[in-house]
């Protein structure tokens, strides 16, 4: 099922209340934030659709595992450059983007401001070489 804009305004609201210092960026403050909220995003189309595709793409990363423990390898900063490259995705997403749909989909994550999964690292390794190569320099 695809994620609804209500779902997703849903979740913007409660990472800012969960997250008091999260911002358009990721959980904490951040000197290349745009706005001072994740609330910026409300009902904001574009950003449902990069929502969407995150969503497809973090399931298709489940569909490997997820971990009982915090993968500390990716933050959603890398996993995100991974949706971007995908054949799920191919283009742009948000960091924050890529924390709703982790959020959505059940994802656990840590608090800080990009946070950690504990998605497999089996959905990583899937990439070529040269992909994980940069991945993790």
């Amino acid at each position: 099922m695809t994620v609804s804009q209500k779902e997703v305004n849903e979740t913007l609201k409660y990472i800012k209340e969960k997250y008091p210092r999260s911002n358009d960026n990721g959980l904490q403050s951040h000197i290349l934030a745009r706005s001072d909220s994740p609330l910026a995003y409300m009902n904001d189309a574009r950003f449902l659709d990069d929502v969407q595709r995150s969503q497809k793409w973090v399931r298709w990363a489940k569909g490997f595992g997820l971990r009982k423990t915090i993968n500390k390898t990716r933050t959603s900063y890398t996993i995100k450059h991974y949706i971007e490259e995908s054949e799920i995705s191919k283009g742009y997403v948000p960091n924050m983007a890529a924390i709703v749909a982790f959020i959505i989909e059940g994802v656990n994550i840590t608090s800080n401001g990009n946070p950690y999964t504990n998605l497999s690292m089996k959905c990583f390794v899937k990439y070529k070489r040269e992909d994980l190569l940069w991945a993790i320099t």
